[in-house]
């Protein structure tokens, strides 16, 4: 079963907003690479937890991983390279 659709445009958002951060210059190649792999690790977990149906935990757990990421990316765009963690 695919992961739910608002965290998978969630994602999709992210992944965006890293490539723009990365074509702008205020992401390294470095940090755009690992925010890749957080993106991919949280689309993972979303496939595992969809398999089933997902609870409003995993849900809730989804929403709140992407929103922290969302949030890195959004700050180290911000500040530009050197990575927050």
């Amino acid at each position: 079963m695919p992961r739910a659709p608002d965290v998978g445009r969630d994602l999709a958002d992210i992944r965006a907003r890293i490539d723009d951060g990365r074509d702008a210059g205020t992401l390294s190649r470095r940090d755009a690479r690992s925010y890749r792999r957080d993106v991919h690790q949280v689309e993972r977990l979303a496939d595992r937890y969809g398999r089933d149906g997902l609870s409003t935990s995993e849900r809730a757990e989804l929403d709140t991983r992407a929103t922290v990421l969302r949030d890195q990316v959004n700050v180290q765009r911000l500040r530009g390279s050197g990575r927050m963690r």
